[in-house]
């Protein structure tokens, strides 16, 4: 277990766990704000989603044992293909609020029962507690490694087209914001340190959670 007083620790406590603070405060302040609608209510549940898994990460992180640090891990699994979702419906309400717009969840609803019946985690040890390497059974392999870059550009794909058929100079705007920090925090960012650099490096420090405060915060902007 890390020790409470070691720069690791601290690093994933601000990281994760005062980050989990600061998007349920500006979740708050967005319903205060915008009230109840189709924007403020899906911007809250990717809110939601992005200060759970923050937690449950750091609980990871900081386990004090192997068991404990696997379980939390095995929840992250189900719970994160619906950041990623509730990312994709924020945008979608932004540009036009309407119910129809709940079927871009239905890609997160299959990703996350993929990974609880076909995904298992192997954890190691490093300089910042518990890290993780998936072991994903052969029948389930080609499905997200083939479809979850599909999905990914399929949100890359509607946002460009998004931003080209934006009606105002300031929805434009919003739109362009969305699609840069999509590609740099999470096409770019949450893809190579994660699936990438910490599979192969247990030492390499975590920074999904800044990838997706600041994801966060610039929509909320």
């Amino acid at each position: 277990m890390l020790e409470l007083s070691s720069f690791s620790f601290i690093f994933l406590f601000l990281e994760y766990f005062v980050g989990a603070l600061a998007v349920i405060f500006t979740t708050v302040l967005t319903i205060y704000r915008l009230k109840v609608n189709y924007v403020s209510v899906s911007l809250a549940m990717f809110g939601i989603s992005i200060a759970v898994w923050d937690v449950l990460v750091f609980l990871h992180r900081t386990a004090g044992t192997y068991e404990f640090s696997l379980q939390m891990f095995k929840i992250i699994g189900i719970i994160h293909p619906f950041i990623l979702g509730f990312f994709f419906l924020t945008f979608l309400n932004i540009w036009k609020p309407r119910m129809l717009n709940v079927i871009g969840l239905i890609p997160s609803v299959f990703g996350s029962i993929l990974y609880a019946m076909f995904v298992e985690y192997r954890m190691s040890w490093g300089n910042f507690g518990w890290s993780y390497q998936t072991i994903i059974d052969p029948q389930a392999n080609f499905i997200i490694t083939f479809f979850t870059p599909i999905y990914m550009a399929s949100i890359l794909i509607v946002l460009f087209f998004l931003w080209l058929k934006a009606a105002t100079k300031s929805l434009k705007r919003k739109i362009l914001y969305i699609l840069v920090s999509f590609i740099v925090f999470q096409a770019v960012g949450v893809t190579v340190t994660n699936i990438i650099l910490m599979q192969s490096d247990p030492n390499f420090p975590p920074l999904g959670g800044l990838f997706y405060l600041a994801t966060f915060t610039i929509i909320y902007y």
